[in-house]
């Protein structure tokens, strides 16, 4: 045996623990390495011929334990971190911006429900009775009407919606699966690649464009929401304008009746006079009279079906419900005395405007997000296979187009100018179609006064004369009957007076966007 061999036998056993630490350190495992097998065997060899086989196997086993060995790189703080951001952006489904809006508008959703949550088959709605007040109607509309249904249920869809664009990550999973096919004699697990990460045809958004995104919704949720209540005030006016022309044309039926009524009387007068010698031409008068009146009626009461089918269809009621006019006009509604107040109130709270400010926001946030398309969009991804690599890796998404995203810059912009000019021309109508109407009120209220208070009790006063003549001879029946028409059509101004005024005051608060009761300081 060469005088090399226990040189060599004594390295093998010195060396035998390092080698063994060295591949500890290095995450391999000491039973799984030939090489370290080999060479163990080789350092365990005690001498003599029949282990110099053992001994020049450890020699080559020696070669390729150096090749086993790799030298694997230093983890940096970089390689630390990417793995924690991998698994953090998956396991951010539940984070979104906005949290706190998002509660309060599903709050408000929640309470101005009502019974919309529930099939129409299945809703108990307010039943009116036979001679409903303005009152039931205005409860029975808003329980349900469908185009106000309809709003609410915008209104939600954007509520969903400012959810869906506030939560992050933005993108899908990928999840991936690879086999490698491979002559080298290797195991199933290491020719396998098992990959997850976030789709590249989806990439994940920058945080800053989700979060304007999620104000974008928002403001477009406030106007979703706005919408909504002007839903309701132009509902109410509707409601109540329709409820009006009906209770008025009951009011013209009644008084329309006691016309005739008075002019059978006159005819039966002047029947009475031509019998004592008095002139035909009075009876042909009266006679011409009292048709026309009675086919006045006649178009009233037709009117009456069409105008009791237009106020059911607001209140989803078949048009032959059985509805029947209120036996006398609503009361007066109050208002302010004083228009100083009004008139700085103005349109400040009319929902319509506040809505038009709010889309005009909303696209000032466009203009912001377009110009966001500068940033990079990235879709991260994390591989492993078997027991040979592990990777953590990212794909970076860069605008190629800048003409494109310069244009998209300006076109937010244009759209952002014309939103603005929209809500400014708006305002300024509203805001005169208030103090039109304001001032219609004023004169409506000035014109009912005049009739009730002035003009009336002085046909009452004139009919009484006649009447204390009527007696002594001074007078005849058919002027008193003439009286007394003229008193007719006096209220029937009264009424139609009334009813104007009371039609501009629904317009008058749907521009307001608060009712009469609120202005006085009442619930």
């Amino acid at each position: 045996m060469p005088e090399r061999e226990p040189p060599f036998l004594f390295v093998c056993q010195a060396r035998l623990p390092d080698l063994a630490v060295e591949l500890s350190e290095r995450g391999r495992s000491v039973s799984a390495c030939k090489g370290f097998r080999g060479f163990r065997c080789a350092a365990s060899a005690a001498g003599g011929k029949r282990h110099w086989q053992s001994i020049q196997m450890g020699k080559a086993m020696i070669e390729q334990l150096s090749d086993e060995l790799p030298t694997r790189p230093r983890l940096t703080a970089l390689h630390k971190v990417l793995p924690l951001l991998l698994v953090g952006a998956l396991l951010a489904g539940g984070c979104a911006f906005n949290r706190r809006q998002i509660g309060a508008e599903e709050e408000r959703l929640a309470a101005a429900a009502g019974s919309w949550l529930v099939p129409y088959e299945q809703r108990e709605l307010p039943v009116l009775t036979e001679q409903p007040d303005w009152q039931e109607v205005l409860q029975r509309a808003f329980a349900a009407n469908g185009e106000l249904e309809a709003a609410y249920h915008r209104w939600a869809a954007a509520v969903a919606r400012l959810r869906g664009r506030s939560s992050y990550p933005d993108g899908n999973l990928a999840l991936g699966y690879d086999y490698m096919f491979s002559r080298e004699r290797m195991k199933t697990w290491d020719r396998t690649t098992l990959s997850v990460g976030f789709d590249p045809g989806m990439m994940l958004q920058w945080p800053g464009k989700v979060a304007q995104q999620s104000r974008i919704a928002l403001e477009e949720l406030h106007a979703r929401r706005l919408r909504f209540e002007a839903a309701k005030f132009g509902l109410q006016e509707r409601v109540l304008s329709a409820y009006l022309d009906y209770a008025l044309q009951g009011e013209r039926l009644r008084l329309q009746g006691e016309q005739v009524r008075l002019l059978d009387a006159l005819v039966a007068t002047a029947e009475q006079q031509v019998r004592t010698g008095g002139p035909q031409t009075s009876l042909l008068q009266a006679r011409i009279e009292l048709e026309m009146a009675n086919n006045d009626l006649a178009a009233m009461t037709a009117e009456l079906p069409a105008m009791k089918a237009m106020l059911a269809s607001l209140l989803a009621l078949s048009p032959t419900t059985e509805l029947l006019p209120p036996a006398r006009l609503p009361e007066l509604r109050p208002l302010p005395p004083e228009d100083g107040p009004l008139l700085a109130m103005a349109v400040e709270r009319n929902p319509e405007l506040q809505a038009l400010g709010h889309e005009a926001a909303a696209q000032s946030g466009a203009v912001k997000l377009a110009g966001m398309a500068y940033f990079p969009d990235i879709a991260p991804q994390f591989s492993i296979t078997g027991s040979i690599s592990r990777a953590v890796g990212a794909m970076f998404s860069l605008p190629g187009n800048l003409t494109r995203v310069r244009s998209s810059i300006e076109e937010a912009r244009a759209m952002l100018r014309e939103a603005e000019a929209e809500y400014r021309q708006a305002r300024l109508e509203r805001a005169a179609q208030f103090v039109a109407a304001l001032r219609l009120v004023r004169d409506l209220e000035r014109q009912r006064d005049l009739l009730q208070d002035l003009v009336l009790p002085q046909l009452e006063q004139q009919q009484a004369i006649l009447a204390r003549s009527l007696a002594t001879g001074g007078s005849t029946y058919g002027e008193l009957i003439e009286i007394q028409r003229s008193q007719l059509a006096m209220r029937l101004l009264i009424a139609e007076a009334q009813v104007a005024r009371e039609r501009k005051l629904l317009q008058l608060e749907t521009l307001a966007g608060v009712d009469s009761e609120t202005l006085l300081g009442r619930d």
